[in-house]
């Protein structure tokens, strides 16, 4: 990626299992469209800032690895998931 800047909206509801529903989606106009690896390289990237930010980071990271392999064990987690269309010319 060069200079360009780009644009994620992230917006999220928890429900009344207390499960959180997570929606990704880029703006229509007005920038540059990412692919999914640019979509997860940025979520990455603030992942990672979000971390280095909390009082406890080696805490805060064992918690997320650990939630990202309950996620990933549970196919339930990902029953819902829309890919995103991406145009490939």
């Amino acid at each position: 990626m060069s200079n360009e800047t780009y644009k994620l909206i992230i917006s999220g509801t928890i429900k009344e299992d207390k499960r959180l529903h997570i929606e990704i989606g880029q703006p229509s106009e007005g920038v540059k469209i990412m692919d999914i690896e640019q979509i997860r390289a940025f979520l990455c990237a603030g992942l990672s800032m979000v971390i280095r930010s909390s009082k406890n980071e080696g805490q805060a990271m064992r918690e997320t690895i650990k939630h990202l392999e309950n996620e990933f064990v549970d196919a339930d987690s990902f029953k819902d998931i829309k890919r995103p269309e991406v145009d490939e010319n």
